[in-house]
């Protein structure tokens, strides 16, 4: 508990609880429900996750809500900078990839926002400054600036499509959405790239999450490919 600056709930209380996610329980599909339970349930360690389904299945609500859970645990963190060995100045970030940057703000980055701002564990400011002010039971205050969602100890929640969107951050945390859209090779190589990068810079830490969501149909498409290129452990 002591790698804590505040209480770490478990994921049960996380979208049970009326202090983080709770009044998202009861709209949530039970099988999408007991999913989370059992992915982030003591002692298990899932560190990439494919979400796949028709479109008003709930998978991309229910990977935001995941996402949503790593972002708050990292920002329990009392130090996570030292935890992970990395530069106090370094950006731990939660990347949420789109295939089209222009549209990101309205596809992947906006529905997270509004997410985070109904989530009463998260409480939104002006400025950067403030974060000082708020303590351990507090909720987590961010700052919302253009694609970016900061959060105090240099975590960022931000969006990007290619390599060059991140360059300088550690992303710990990487979702794709609709990663069968036209024309997704850079979108998807960024994802593979960051999914890379995470495994050799958090060295498989519990706190880190990949993730893949997908509404296609099709047995020959890059997601498909990838799913049957993953080692079974």
């Amino acid at each position: 508990q002591i790698l804590y600056c505040k209480h770490l709930p478990t994921i049960n209380e996380f979208l049970r609880q009326p202090e983080y996610m709770g009044n998202s329980w009861g709209i949530t599909y039970p099988s999408w429900r007991n999913k989370l339970l059992e992915m982030f349930s003591p002692g298990k360690r899932i560190f990439e996750c494919v979400y796949r389904g028709a479109i008003g299945t709930g998978k991309t609500t229910i990977a935001r809500r995941a996402a949503a859970y790593c972002i708050y645990r990292l920002c329990c963190l009392r130090n996570p900078h030292a935890l992970f060995n990395i530069a106090p100045d370094t950006v731990i970030s939660a990347l949420m990839i789109s295939v089209v940057l222009e549209q990101a703000e309205g596809t992947v980055f906006n529905p997270m926002l509004q997410m985070i701002r109904q989530t009463p564990c998260f409480k939104e400011v002006r400025k950067e400054t403030s974060f000082s002010s708020f303590g351990p039971g507090d909720p987590v205050p961010f700052v919302k600036s253009g694609r970016r969602i900061i959060f105090p100890n240099n975590i960022l929640l931000t969006v990007g499509s290619n390599i060059n969107h991140v360059v300088g951050q550690s992303s710990a945390i990487v979702v794709m959405d609709e990663a069968e859209e036209k024309n997704p090779k850079d979108a998807f190589y960024l994802y593979t790239a960051m999914r890379g990068r995470i495994k050799s810079r958090f060295l498989d830490s519990s706190l880190t999450m990949c993730s893949l969501i997908s509404s296609s149909k099709s047995k020959n498409g890059m997601v498909w490919e990838y799913i049957k290129n993953i080692p079974i452990s």
